[in-house]
């Protein structure tokens, strides 16, 4: 699913040794059941009491639904922000109060939708590149702490603000009027159905509502490569993605069994006692690209430019496991003090000289890597 790249395993991972379910598993969603309930499906199979997904399915949605279980459901917040591609089909002229076909209809103007494809094409090209959008009512968006859905359903009349986002591209690949048939690639953000209601609008019409909709690809995870259901636990295990192998577009950095011992107990490496050779670039474009670091010869960045400081870094520990996500950052506030004034100086009140590795998400220490430093001598 991935690319192959360096690897700093001497033995076979943890995940490989079924010492520790966790991971992503990339599933196909089947119209009908809600996101949660898929995932609820993947825990059932697997025997497992943690899981989540990194990005929702409406119900009536087909396609991929990654199914993130045990500790790398902390990972979520770090793949929603891929690209993904959609296709489906809309009907020009009907509007319903959901912009999808399990709304109530509020008006129906499909035979004034237009008869040729041509005046659809000139439409769409409006809404490429990036613009504001306003996101249908009936979605997952809080409002004041309530999902803006439950505000609908329950009545309320609001009107959402609109969002930035962005259509990279969209293939009409079939009209037979009203029903036109796409393909679009959109950020992160994106809501198909509103691009359904503002085409129509575009033409004239009332609307436009999205009657089909099926994820073809998140990132580099496409649906053709997905489980789909009913889902089976050897067939789950077999396409489970390690936390390492779920994160390709974050460069990484190989950890001998010191370095992993140091970052497991929260403690920074200075980047200067790092080989550059342990560092390993993305092997997928990043939703959004890194600021590259300024150019400083003095400064411990060099060996290291495509790493910039700020961009999260995968920690890999020495049998090829994701021990932590970590941020290089040079001398300066700290992030979290817990030491006072009158604290005396010593090695672990003092910031690392020089740029350095912070580790800010941990998730393990691999088996046989020692957790704590030893007592020093004469101390009791």
């Amino acid at each position: 699913m991935t690319p192959s790249r360096p690897s700093a395993s001497r033995a076979p991972s943890a995940f490989a040794r079924g010492e520790t379910l966790s991971g992503l598993i990339p599933a196909d969603k089947p119209r009908g059941p809600t996101s949660r309930g898929v995932v609820k499906a993947v825990m059932k199979a697997l025997g497992v009491k943690k899981a989540g997904h990194a990005g929702t399915l409406d119900p009536a949605a087909t396609g991929l639904l990654l199914v993130l279980v045990g500790k790398a459901t902390a990972l979520s917040g770090f793949l929603a922000g891929f690209d993904k591609v959609y296709s489906g089909t809309v009907e020009l002229g009907l509007a319903t109060d959901t912009l999808d076909a399990e709304g109530k209809i509020l008006a129906d103007a499909r035979s004034l939708a237009p008869e040729s494809i041509e005046p659809v094409l000139l439409a769409a090209e409006k809404f490429l590149g990036p613009t504001l959008q306003v996101p249908p009512n009936v979605s997952a968006i809080s409002v004041l702490g309530v999902r803006s859905h439950a505000r609908a359903r329950a009545g309320e009349t609001f009107a959402l603000p609109p969002r930035k986002v962005v259509l990279k591209s969209l293939d009409l690949l079939k009209y037979e009027p009203p029903v036109l048939s796409f393909r679009a690639l959109v950020s992160k953000g994106f809501y198909v159905r509103s691009l359904a209601r503002d085409l129509g609008l575009s033409l004239g019409l009332p609307g436009g509502t999205l009657s089909s909709l099926r994820r073809e690809s998140s990132g580099p995870f496409p649906a053709s490569e997905a489980v789909r259901s009913p889902f089976d636990r050897d067939d789950l295990l077999n396409r489970l993605v390690s936390p390492r192998d779920a994160l390709p577009h974050f460069p990484e950095c190989l950890l001998d069994d010191y370095g992993t011992g140091e970052i497991a107990n929260g403690r920074p490496l200075r980047a200067c006692d790092l080989d550059p050779g342990n560092f390993v670039p993305p092997l997928f474009p990043p939703p959004e690209p890194a600021k590259s670091p300024s150019p400083d010869p003095t400064n411990a960045f060099s060996p290291f430019p495509a790493f910039a400081s700020g961009t999260p870094i995968k920690l890999v520990g020495p049998e090829g496991d994701l021990v932590a996500l970590g941020k290089l950052e040079t001398p300066g506030t700290p992030e979290k003090v817990f030491s006072s004034p009158a604290d005396p100086p010593g090695p672990r009140n003092r910031a690392p000289e020089g740029p350095f590795l912070r580790p800010f998400r941990v998730f393990g220490t691999p088996s046989g890597v020692r957790q704590k430093p030893p007592k020093t001598a004469g101390r009791e």
